[in-house]
């Protein structure tokens, strides 16, 4: 298993008398020998890695809405309202379907 750098200063850890410790003497995990589980674990860590995901996927779904809209007007334009509408309507469905996956 790799070892994350310590929680609380970022030094390196490295195993003693079965366990880790932090490398930096003047941490106080220098002292404090704990398992490997125990150190890598950072459990908000995780959860906002989880939550930068989620924002991305979304962000990538907004773009494309975002994109869809910016030709709205070219569609007008060149006649074709009824399509204009039809894109507002998927639109506006794809944004609430996108809202429910939140809560």
């Amino acid at each position: 298993m790799n070892l994350k750098p310590c929680p609380f200063c970022g030094s390196d850890g490295f195993n003693h008398q079965g366990g880790i410790i932090c490398s930096n003497s003047d941490c106080f995990m220098f002292n404090v020998c704990v398992s490997e589980q125990f150190w890598n674990n950072r459990p908000l860590e995780n959860d906002l890695q989880a939550d930068i995901g989620d924002m991305n996927r979304e962000n990538i779904g907004l773009k494309s809405i975002l994109k869809a809209l910016e030709n709205i007007d070219d569609y007008k334009m060149q006649g074709h309202e009824c399509y204009a509408k039809h894109v507002l309507l998927s639109l506006r469905d794809r944004l609430k379907r996108m809202e429910r996956g939140k809560k």
